[in-house]
């Protein structure tokens, strides 16, 4: 790498065959590894994203589009967190683009779903609550949530028009949005004509 008077610059042409290794303990001061528990009830099948696995002081909650799992931290299966299906109060998928996460005060856990809403869970499986995920003036629904503190969530819409008003928004456990963020990159709007000979 090379900044003499101006950006970074990595080399990459000529540090092909120049490898070296790169050890974990230069980056982490502890791995600990706990094997879950396997059986007819809480199979982990394909799916599983880094950011649906969830790892606090007492649980491990994971999941995938089609079920969620609590586990102790010794790897022993608790329960499955809702069900897949078409019953009331079940979901029918998980919705990757929110995912799962946990306020560890309360001891819940919330699932993003389609169509779009968050479930409220208690960590031993118990429907808590529905949230209804807030719209934009455009319609668009959030294409990431994520929670803060104290039934607080944070909302983001991507800037797909580019006339979009706000980026970023607050919402609470009812779905109402408490405060929004400009966005501050707005696109012209392009007009075209087709033309057919």
């Amino acid at each position: 790498m090379n900044r003499a008077n101006g950006p970074l610059v990595i080399d990459f042409l000529h540090q092909i065959g120049n490898y070296q290794n790169i050890y974990l303990s230069e980056f982490v001061s502890e791995i600990e590894y706990i094997p879950l528990e396997t059986s007819s009830n809480c199979l982990i099948g394909g799916g599983l994203k880094k950011s649906n696995v969830i790892v606090t002081k007492s649980h491990i909650f994971l999941a995938t589009q089609k079920y969620c799992y609590a586990f102790d931290r010794n790897g022993k299966f608790i329960t499955e967190i809702g069900h897949c299906g078409q019953e009331p109060n079940e979901y029918t998928i998980i919705n990757s683009n929110v995912g799962i996460f946990v306020d560890e005060k309360k001891q819940s856990l919330y699932m993003g779903i389609l169509p779009p809403a968050i479930l409220e869970y208690s960590w031993d499986g118990a429907l808590r609550g529905y949230i209804k995920l807030p719209t934009n003036s455009l319609g668009h629904f959030p294409n990431g949530v994520f929670f803060l503190r104290d039934s607080l969530f944070i909302g983001h819409n991507a800037n797909y028009s580019g006339n979009e008003e706000y980026n970023f928004f607050l919402f609470d456990s009812s779905g109402q949005i408490i405060k929004t963020f400009d966005n501050h990159v707005k696109n012209s709007t392009f007009k075209y004509k087709l033309e057919f000979i």
